[in-house]
């Protein structure tokens, strides 16, 4: 059966080391990875910060060598969205992922580390992940569980974090018409910074509506 595995790294052993601790006050979301060869990865990635750090993250990232091709697709106020080439910093990743066959279903860095979902045929496939990783990187698996257990994995698909996310903000009234509270507000609640709060809104509504509505509508129900 499949399973799902949760892996944090640390910013400094990770691609775009360089530009994460040039400018660490942001957050980072991967929503899709081509392979663009058999050494590099392509991402499309979203980044949210003040809008003086993103300019800041842009200097950051001319100088950093991980990192090439940089694309700006769309722009708004406090976020920019983003394709480049990936090669540096990612070879023992990408050997890893060839010989085990695995899948990235997410990338995210915030609050100073990066978050990686993976998806695998097997535990015994995971467990040869985590040991190939081992030797560029020092990972820690967070926790892993099979797809199909949805009282393990997450009802809807939602993490733990997504998850107090939208609840928190629920019962603060936050989604009131009006607004009963700020998204600043509910950072302090949580304990994370804004950007972080917009960020797991974010993909608790895409996963939401993943699991949900679009299911419902695939089935014709």
């Amino acid at each position: 059966m499949s399973v799902i595995a949760d892996f944090s790294l640390a910013a400094d052993e990770f691609v775009l080391s360089h530009t994460v601790g040039a400018v660490p006050d942001i957050d980072l979301e991967v929503e899709r990875m081509v392979a663009h060869d058999e050494e590099g990865l392509t991402p499309y990635f979203r980044v949210i910060t003040l809008e003086d750090g993103l300019d800041a993250f842009e200097e950051a990232l001319d100088e950093d060598e991980t990192v090439t091709d940089l694309t700006v697709l769309e722009t708004f106020e406090d976020e920019r969205f983003y394709r480049a080439h990936w090669r540096e910093g990612i070879e023992d990743l990408m050997g890893a992922l060839r010989q085990t066959e695995g899948s990235v279903l997410y990338a995210v860095f915030e609050e100073g580390m990066w978050e990686l979902r993976m998806l695998f045929a097997d535990r015994e496939s995971l467990s040869s992940f985590y040991d190939l990783l081992a030797q560029g990187f020092s990972p820690d698996l967070v926790r892993v569980f099979e797809r199909s257990n949805t009282a393990t994995y997450g009802e809807f698909d939602l993490t733990d974090e997504q998850r107090d996310a939208l609840v928190n903000a629920f019962e603060m009234g936050y989604f009131a018409v009006p607004r009963e509270a700020t998204t600043e507000e509910l950072a302090e609640e949580l304990g994370v910074s804004p950007q972080a709060v917009s960020q797991r809104l974010r993909r608790g509504y895409g996963n939401l509506v993943g699991s949900t509505l679009r299911t419902h509508t695939r089935d014709g129900r």
